[in-house]
């Protein structure tokens, strides 16, 4: 009776993650003897391809209101990774300033990844057919990921163990609004994810918010959409650490900004 409506899809995800860290530390206050400065530059990066597999339904309760759900399996990702680190240092010693310099070779590793599985669930309410508002609760296990390698399933066991003991489920929440006018749909949107660290980790209380305004415009069977996602994010993150756990780690606000722009065909 066109109630019930029912999906499913399968997915190829492409990763590529870049990373450069350059630390720099000086002792222009001479309170460390003889040392006067180094220099810590670390990059690498990760290249692969994941899987998975995605089933949910849509069910409308009223005219003006709908139910959804879906499920998403754990997504496998076959990754790659390049890095190498740098560490420069300069030493004075007896009124004598020497450089120190050492770098590692190359590295290149190849393993697996299972994300964890999603479940999520989303209510809609209809407003005189012009407006839709929208909120939606993610439920994601991070304790359940786990770590593979090529060569030998238990080259990871304490990387697993590590993940079981550090990670824990996170709850994500978003919500949003639209507003048509003729061809034109205005939207807004906020969305907030959750930690998925446990109480005993120093990032328990990192978190990330997404604030999102949109602009849809709909030309018979053709249709483009334009956004923009401004994102918040705070947690700690240690530059380096030393054997005796003495670093302090940096707290760090990081605010993104993303633009997209989606073209449609409908038939």
């Amino acid at each position: 009776m066109n109630k019930l409506y029912l999906g499913a899809s399968f997915n190829i995800s492409s990763l590529r993650y870049s990373y450069k860290s350059n630390f720099r530390e000086y002792d222009d206050n001479e309170k460390i003897e003889d040392f006067e400065s180094m220099r810590y530059y670390d990059e690498y990066e990760t290249r692969g391809n994941g899987l998975s597999l995605k089933i949910g339904f849509i069910y409308k309760l009223q005219k003006w209101l709908r139910i959804g759900g879906a499920f998403q399996t754990p997504i496998t990702y076959r990754l790659s990774d390049n890095y190498s680190s740098l560490l420069e240092s300069k030493i004075t010693v007896d009124g004598k300033t020497q450089d120190y310099t050492s770098v590692t070779s190359s590295g290149y590793y190849d393993y697996k990844i299972n994300s964890p599985l999603r479940a999520m669930g989303a209510l809609s309410i209809i407003l005189d057919k012009k407006a839709i508002v929208t909120a939606e609760y993610e439920y994601l296990d991070y304790s359940l990921s786990k770590i593979t390698s090529n060569n030998s399933n238990d080259e990871f066991s304490n990387d697993n163990a590590s993940i079981k003991q550090a990670l824990k489920p996170a709850h994500n929440l978003k919500a949003g609004f639209e507003y048509r006018l003729g061809k034109y749909s205005l939207r807004t949107g906020v969305a907030y994810y959750d930690s998925p660290y446990q109480s005993n980790q120093i990032n328990k209380n990192a978190y990330t918010i997404y604030y999102n305004a949109g602009l849809g415009i709909n030309i018979n069977y053709f249709y483009v959409d334009f956004a923009y996602s401004y994102g918040i994010s705070h947690y700690y993150y240690y530059p380096y650490q030393l054997y005796d756990n003495s670093a302090e780690p940096y707290y760090i606000q990081q605010n993104t900004n993303k633009w997209v722009t989606t073209l449609g065909l409908r038939f």
